[in-house]
């Protein structure tokens, strides 16, 4: 009967371990990123990571005009799941009234830098970091644009933008059926053992 009960015991183990194990990883996938924008670019990915850097120098300019520009990265997503996209902009956009933006375009708009005005504010070398949620499906594109200004006489507009992505992997919680279902085989083995037991 020990026997039993210690059968029981780890179908119950068992159960409450199938109950807790997370779900496969979903099969998302994404094809080579596009870079575009003025000045020298350099970009590297990987399976699950990207970087793409940029250096817009136009040379000693005149007060009272801005420099603007605009980089775009974009990729097609395959697979259907929910990713976590980490990120990180690091820039230089030199300092005199300088400032920087970055925006999710694509599948939703989200700014993700920036200010109600829609620049955020720098001076010399500022980062920014974060984590955005994607509900990935079939073909689907990922599109970011970032970049800013500056009305300093060092015209230059230097950065890196850095992205993770990971499927998320989601824990599948257990039917009530199949607690109860441990549950009541533990509860039999552990009757039929007091039952047999000498008084």
């Amino acid at each position: 009967m020990f026997d039993r009960l210690k059968m029981a015991l780890c179908i119950c183990l068992t159960t409450v371990a199938i109950g807790l194990a997370p779900s496969a990883a979903k099969a998302v996938s994404v094809s080579a990123w596009s870079f575009t924008g003025p000045g020298i670019k350099t970009q590297n990915s990987t399976a699950q990571s990207a970087s793409f850097s940029y250096d817009r120098t136009e040379g000693p300019g005149s007060w009272g005009t801005f420099f603007t520009n605009v980089w775009a990265v974009e990729a097609t997503f395959s697979g259907t799941g929910q990713i976590e996209l980490d990120w990180d902009y690091t820039w230089n956009h030199a300092w005199f009234l300088a400032g920087a933006a970055l925006y999710l375009t694509a599948p939703t708009l989200e700014q993700l830098v920036g200010s109600a005005t829609g620049l955020q504010s720098s001076f010399g070398q500022t980062s920014a970091s974060g984590t955005t949620l994607l509900n990935v499906t079939d073909g689907m594109t990922v599109r970011l644009v970032f970049g800013g200004r500056n009305l300093d006489g060092a015209r230059f507009l230097r950065g890196t933008l850095t992205l993770d992505y990971r499927d998320v992997v989601e824990t599948v919680p257990l039917p009530p059926s199949a607690w109860l279902l441990g549950a009541a085989i533990a509860g039999v083995a552990l009757r039929r053992r007091r039952q047999k037991q000498p008084d």
